[in-house]
């Protein structure tokens, strides 16, 4: 019946957008790492890449079994109902070791929505503390608010100095662009 219907498999793909007027802040941003390794051929050894992952608590969905029987791609789009169940994850990674997991949660273990004071919380009680020495180390994370909160780049900077790859950091991290992070891959 699908061949001769000729309907054939799409897969739903969930991605961010990403706009045209975004491509010289890529090139600049590229342009940056690249100087940075080429300056030190050791700088990825020196990078600790930083994210949060959240984990939904009722169901997992396996999307690589998402298929949609079609003659064309309808390009579905899948809506998922707010609040649910889920916990907060936050690692950090280097090219050498795995830092975390780190959990956001409240007195009673109940997880809790990330915001610039706990974020910040954790980094100067968990996270930095875990990872120990960050001399000549670079700190990245992604441009999300409870990360670029002035107080919290203050304080990486206190930690850093110039080595942070963040919004409002030394190097700017890219808008809509959860994809350059191992993290995303990982996490």
């Amino acid at each position: 019946m699908v061949k001769d219907l000729s309907l054939k498999p799409n897969k739903i793909q969930f991605t961010h957008h990403i706009k045209s007027s975004n491509a010289n802040e890529r090139l600049k941003f590229a342009n940056d790492i690249d100087n940075l390794i080429r300056e030190d051929e050791n700088f990825i050894d020196k990078l600790i890449m930083t994210d949060e992952a959240y984990f939904q608590l009722d169901g997992y969905i396996n999307k690589q079994n998402l298929i949609y029987w079609d003659t064309k791609n309808p390009r579905i789009v899948v809506e998922k109902a707010p609040h649910l169940k889920r916990i907060t994850v936050f690692c950090a990674i280097t090219s050498k070791r795995i830092y975390g997991p780190f959990y956001f949660e409240d007195k009673k273990g109940n997880a809790v929505t990330v915001n610039k004071v706990n974020y910040r919380y954790m980094l100067e009680h968990s996270v930095i503390l875990t990872i120990g020495n960050v001399d000549e180390m670079w700190y990245q994370q992604d441009g999300v608010p409870p990360h670029i909160a002035r107080k919290t780049i203050t304080f990486l900077k206190t930690i850093f100095g110039n080595r942070i790859i963040s919004k409002n950091g030394n190097i700017n991290w890219l808008t809509r662009s959860p994809d350059l992070s191992p993290l995303d891959f990982f996490l």
